[in-house]
């Protein structure tokens, strides 16, 4: 039994650690390298931990390091300025010297031996996702956000060579339906930068509320970002985004916004917003119902003058008017303080789902479309995103638009969202950028059983009837 015991654990140690994501290159080596050195005498002074040295392009990824090992382990890692490329014995090096350039920006090499680690990459982003990996084959006790006593923080020897395969690995989180307060948002970049994921997509307004500060138009959160209960079947008491009169909602700052960016930034993950348009804007209109398509409140029965009942209103209704300049200069204005708050590339504009019918009943947009030669509403469509498409580029930025963009043809200068896997295809033949969500596999708003009484998405186009 013990010689089993012993090959057993053998086996162990030489297995492949489960990392997440698995490096394309991995190798394991004997033996184990120890992070804090063992306290054997009790009562003596703690041993000096392993110490962290890093070279000009390394200094903030060894900060982030030391910052994270001290939360778990209590110790206070040093960091210290080290150009060389060779290791040094009870130390991390984080160093660009010498590093395999067509590795890419993204890409790393981690060298974990019995009394030094070395992690070399051409860029930091390389070196951070270095970090995560040399993170996680240290025992998971090191994530906790307070120190962990009687922990052996030992890691397996191993050589890592490793590059993303997609140059979009991506994350949703919507805060619309349910309002995430900053340092929830924080607590989802720390789990997205574990995974190496390094594009957050934030859904910031829809039907059901507006989360984001837009100065010029402060009615935006004043209304629509507060609605007069929590919705979509959640329990009512699973949040306390609540005002003192009983409104659920809440909404961003430009401060909040900056904030969060910049942590984002830290963890080099581009941060996307979302800002809905044509569709999914009740929330916008509830503030500002000028910008429909009847120029009245006719969009949400009981918009003005407070939060409204999302209750009483479909749940795509909400719809801008194309056909007048009035909610385009709107939509500009809005866009333009969202993108001076977002340095990342990309603006998304949703685009999904909308609800054709206020276009089909309103005059100037039947004599739009008349004067266009557009008989096709997907087509009309179309015609107001090409032209949200052609202004983002404009001023630097690129769109990104849902599946629906181009049901009624190509729009250039733009990025295609999959979620219906329909358009991908389409998008990348004809010289556009397409990155797939398809729901039936990346969304995860779905029932986990599979019986008639409990599978499909926990809502689509109505709130749903029960919750999951």
């Amino acid at each position: 039994l013990i010689i089993f015991a012993l090959l057993f654990s053998a086996v162990n140690i030489f297995a492949a650690p489960a990392l997440i994501p698995l490096p394309q290159q991995m190798t394991v080596q004997p033996g184990t390298f120890t992070l804090c050195p063992p306290q054997l005498i009790p009562g003596a002074p703690s041993p000096a931990p392993t110490k962290i040295l890093v070279d000009g392009a390394a200094r903030e990824t060894g900060e982030y390091l030391a910052m994270q090992l001290f939360k778990s382990t209590g110790y206070r890692f040093e960091i210290a300025t080290n150009s060389g490329v060779a290791p040094v014995p009870q130390t991390i090096l984080l160093t660009t010297n010498s590093a395999i350039t067509n590795l890419g920006a993204e890409g790393y090499e981690l060298t974990v031996a019995t009394n030094s680690v070395v992690i070399r990459a051409p860029a930091a982003a390389g070196l951070f996702y270095g970090v995560q990996s040399l993170l996680q084959l240290l025992p998971p006790e090191i994530l906790s956000p307070r120190p962990v006593s009687g922990v052996p923080w030992i890691a397996p020897c191993v050589y890592i060579k490793d590059s993303p395969r997609f140059p979009w690995r991506g994350w949703m989180l919507d805060s619309v339906r349910h309002f995430f307060n900053v340092d929830e948002v924080k607590k989802f970049l720390d789990s997205m930068a574990q995974q190496k994921l390094n594009m957050f997509h934030w859904h910031l307004d829809d039907d059901s509320g507006w989360r984001i500060e837009i100065k010029q138009w402060p009615l935006l959160t004043q209304v629509g970002a507060w609605r007069t209960d929590i919705l979509f079947n959640l329990n009512p008491r699973s949040s306390t985004a609540y005002r003192d009169d009983g409104y659920y909602g809440g909404f961003y700052t430009q401060d909040d916004v900056r904030e969060i960016v910049a942590y984002a930034a830290q963890r080099h993950i581009t941060i996307v917003p979302e800002i809905e348009m044509p569709g999914h804007s009740t929330a916008a209109l509830a503030a500002y119902p000028q910008f429909s398509c009847n120029g009245t409140n006719g969009d949400c029965a009981t918009c003005l003058n407070g939060p409204y009942n999302m209750n009483v209103v479909s749940y795509a209704g909400g719809v801008f008017c194309p056909a007048r300049p009035e909610p385009i200069a709107f939509l500009h204005d809005v866009l333009t303080e969202v993108m001076g708050l977002f340095p990342g590339p990309y603006i998304h504009i949703g685009g999904d789902e909308v609800n054709f019918g206020n276009w089909q009943k309103h005059s100037l947009d039947r004599a739009l479309t008349n004067s266009l030669g557009i008989s096709s509403m997907q087509v009309y469509q179309s015609h107001f995103t090409q032209g949200i498409a052609d202004w983002i580029k404009s001023q630097g930025k690129t769109m990104i638009g849902w599946s629906e963009i181009m049901n009624g043809g190509l729009v250039t200068n733009s990025v295609l969202m999959d979620w219906l896997n329909t358009k991908a295809t389409f998008a990348a033949t004809n010289g556009q950028y397409a990155v797939m969500s398809p729901s039936a596999y990346c969304y995860i708003n779905k029932w986990e059983n599979g019986s008639s009484s409990g599978s499909g998405v926990i809502w689509s186009n109505e709130p749903p009837a029960q919750s999951g």
